[in-house]
Formats: structure tokens, C-alpha cells, sequence
């Protein structure tokens, strides 16, 4: 099960991970300290579980529900907040909230909370036939093979004319938004309203292209006038958004020219070419950042990473401390370092269990590594966090 934590209090996401992977071992837990580092991660992974502060700086916690709610319907919420005022328990659960539980959270009542949500989801797990699970997992291929496809980068292995037979005619979408503070919830928000929008006139596909820009395909149904659908649909993202670009194809038959006007749209919807080339080398920097953290107990090697985003060992390393401010062997460091803390408040794993998990074979290295990056050894780290717990 996946759980995030969103607080803008270092304290209480530390804290709460630290009993939830002392309890629950098994559980992944990350961690956001805004609304807009939740967004990244929910985009990048799938979250069962959310336990979210209301009160955070920027956007808050009710606005950040409200915007993704129907977009990830399975993920549970868990309100987390210094606030008891019934008003916000009363917004919580309207928008749908599991629970509304307010600070200090004792130990005993996290672990009450996720050990019913815990036996929650494995009933619907049980629940899902093996074709739901098939129909989600596709789903979420298909819309990253097309998202890859779209934006000319290397889908081998890949068939792409098989979901190219699914639409022999269709209408392409693009839509950017003027880049604020605030522009990922946004672009939550159209998300919703075009998925909706699709959703009653035909079928189709939507993916985000980067945090400013979704685009998609619509397969209209014979009945729809497209273009009466498509003014209404205009008029509706005018109310929601101050400045975009939105862009409604007229009937296509031909699935390949679609990288050529993504990439049209893309520099006609921001302010020069410059910029275009820099939003390609983030999206590159962020992709190999998900690959990292989903396999850092495997080979990490610059090479092997550089690959996997197409570029070159030593253009991708200087970009990727361009974007991070980081080296890429410190960051790959870090991430395992950050993990093996998780790993350690479980006192039923050995150190050693531990550093292999971590993708070190050798214990002296990774005590070395470990005692290099936190100042303690992996033994004396464990036991400064039991004393912790008995303050």
C-alpha cells in the first residue's frame, strides 16, 4: 500500500513515517511539504492512501482535494489538522474525506486509522477481478506510451499503430496554461473537466505533458456536433482559467502527424524557443529522478540512467546538477540513504538486510556511506530513534 504525507511540518511527516514504517514495514510512505510537491508525487505514482494538513502556505490542504478527488477516485484522504472547528470537519467530509483527525495524532490512533484502511483496500483488491486490474494498468501504460510517443521520445518495444487503429478518426487536443504559483491545481482542474467532457461525447485519451500543459484525443460519437461541443467546452475552461492557450483539431485521419503539431503547439504556446529546448531537458532530469527512485537497489550507473532519457553520459550529468543543484552519484546516494533510514525502524530487519535492500552488497561500504551522509552508523541511527520514541 502507498501512503503520502502532506505537511508543511518537517516534525510531523517525519514522524508520522517513522511509526507508520515501524508498524506497517511493508507500506511505501513518501512525503510532500506543499500542495505542489502532493500533485508531483500523485502524478508519478499511484497513492492509496493520503494524509493531508489543511492549513499549508500557497494552496491548502481542502483546495488540493477538491481539485484531484475525481481524477484519483480510488486514494483515500485523511485530514490531518491543528484545527477542531466543526466547519472543517464539515468541508472534509463533504468532499469525501475518510476521516478528519486532529493534531498531536496519537500513535495508537494512526495505527487504529491504517489498520482499517489497510483491511479496506485488500477487500477491494479482492474485489477487482483480474480485468479491472488488467483495464487499470493498461490504461496507465497507454496514456505513457502516448505521452512518450507524442513528444518524440523512443517507445521501443512498443506497437503504436495498434492504439492508432482505435481512433481512425479523431480530433487532437492541447491546452497550456500561463505558468503561476499555482498552475499544477489548476491544471488538475481542467484535467477534470476535460476527462468529463470527453467522457460524454465519446472516447479518448488525456496526459499531462509537463506541469502547464495536457493535451489528448477524442474519438467522438457519431451523434455529437463537435464543434458546439467544443465551444462549450471553450467557454467553460475561459470561466476556470485567467490565461491559456486551448487548441481543438478539426477531424484527423492520419495518427502520426500528431508529435509535429505537439511540438508546434508547444512552442506556440510559450515565449521562445529557449524555453521549449529547457522544459524538454526538465521533463528528461524528472524521468530519470522516477526511474532512480524506483530502482535505487539496482544498478545506478550514469551510463544506464542517461540512456533511459537518450542522452549522452556527460551532457546528462552536467544537466542533471543544472536542474538538482546536486551530482548525480550524491543524488543517487541520498535517495538510498533516505530509504535505508525508512528501512531501519524496522527492528525485525538486519542492518545487513538493510543495506541490500538499499542496493549495497557490501555492509562495511554502506555503514560507511550511511555514517558519511547522517553522521551515525546504521546501528547507532536505530537506536537514537528508540530512545526518541521514549522521550
Amino acid at each position: 500500500m502507498n501512503i503520502l504525507i502532506v505537511d508543511d511540518e518537517m516534525e510531523i511527516r517525519e514522524g508520522m513515517e517513522r511509526r507508520i514504517m515501524r508498524t506497517y514495514p511493508d507500506m511505501n510512505v513518501m512525503t510532500a511539504d506543499s500542495a505542489q510537491k502532493a500533485i508531483e508525487v500523485l502524478r508519478n505514482q499511484q497513492i492509496d492512501v493520503v494524509f493531508l494538513d489543511i492549513m499549508m502556505p500557497g494552496v491548502n490542504g481542502l483546495e488540493l482535494m477538491s481539485s484531484v478527488l475525481k481524477i484519483y477516485t480510488r486514494t483515500k484522504w485523511i485530514i490531518v489538522s491543528a484545527y477542531s472547528e466543526f466547519q472543517f470537519a464539515q468541508e472534509a467530509l463533504r468532499l469525501g474525506a475518510k476521516d478528519y483527525i486532529v493534531k498531536p495524532i496519537g500513535r495508537e490512533r494512526l495505527i487504529e486509522i491504517l489498520r482499517h484502511l489497510k483491511e479496506e483496500w485488500a477487500q477491494e483488491k479482492n474485489r477487482l477481478s483480474d480485468q479491472d486490474e488488467v483495464r487499470i494498468h493498461l490504461k496507465f501504460l497507454r496514456e505513457t506510451i502516448f505521452r512518450r510517443w507524442a513528444q518524440g521520445f523512443s517507445v521501443e518495444g512498443f506497437d503504436i499503430t495498434a492504439l492508432a487503429e482505435q481512433y481512425p478518426k479523431f480530433h487532437f487536443l492541447f491546452i497550456n496554461l500561463e505558468r503561476e504559483e499555482d498552475s499544477l491545481v489548476k491544471l488538475f482542474a481542467v484535467e477534470r473537466i476535460i476527462s468529463e467532457w470527453i467522457d460524454r461525447h465519446g472516447q479518448g485519451l488525456l496526459t499531462s505533458l509537463d506541469n502547464s500543459s495536457l493535451m489528448g484525443i477524442i474519438g467522438v460519437n457519431p451523434d455529437v456536433d463537435f464543434e458546439q461541443a467544443k465551444t462549450k467546452l471553450a467557454a467553460e475552461l475561459d470561466r476556470t482559467l485567467k490565461a491559456h492557450l486551448f487548441h481543438a483539431s478539426p477531424c484527423l485521419t492520419n495518427f502520426s502527424v500528431i508529435p509535429d503539431m505537439v511540438k508546434h503547439l508547444q512552442r506556440k504556446g510559450k515565449p521562445s524557443a529557449v524555453q521549449e529546448s529547457a522544459s524538454k531537458s526538465e521533463d528528461a532530469v524528472e524521468l530519470a529522478i522516477q526511474y532512480m527512485k524506483e530502482n535505487f537497489h539496482e544498478n545506478l550507473s550514469l551510463e544506464k540512467v542517461a540512456s533511459i532519457v537518450y542522452l549522452n553520459p556527460i551532457y546528462f550529468s552536467q544537466l542533471f546538477k543544472q536542474k538538482t543543484g546536486i551530482g548525480y552519484k550524491s543524488y543517487v546516494i541520498r535517495i538510498r540513504m533516505e530509504r535505508a533510514k525508512q528501512l531501519l525502524q524496522n527492528r525485525n530487519l538486519l542492518i545487513a538486510d538493510v543495506a541490500e535492500q538499499v542496493g549495497y552488497s557490501d555492509l562495511a561500504h554502506f555503514t560507511y556511506m550511511f555514517r558519511k551522509q547522517y553522521g551515525l552508523t546504521p546501528s547507532d541511527y536505530r537506536q537514537s530513534q528508540d530512545d526518541f520514541d521514549h522521550v
